[in-house]
């Protein structure tokens, strides 16, 4: 669908899951302080973010409403069938 253009995409950026590995923004000086203090690593990420004023790891994109939909339709039209087939021990 998306080759044909049914569907299209919200970011045309490639998703690279390993994104939040890249810590050149980083201040290093800053997170060993903050680690020296006693602060966790993930609340010490926190704290240099919120003082740089970037959001930290990048999520991946949310779902399409379009995919959520279909979701939701084949649990609805599945739902009695799994319901019948576990009453009646036939799963």
């Amino acid at each position: 669908m998306i080759n044909e253009g049914k569907l299209p995409l919200e970011d045309e950026e490639r998703y690279d899951i390993r994104r939040f590995l890249d810590r050149s923004q980083i201040d290093e000086s800053r997170y060993q302080q903050l680690r020296d203090d006693g602060i966790s690593h993930h609340q010490a990420m926190k704290v240099i973010h919120q003082e740089m004023g970037t959001e930290g790891i990048d999520l991946p994109p949310k779902p399409v409403p379009l995919v959520m939909l279909v979701r939701r339709l084949v649990s609805a039209l599945l739902s009695p069938v799994l319901a019948a087939g576990i009453r009646d021990n036939k799963w």
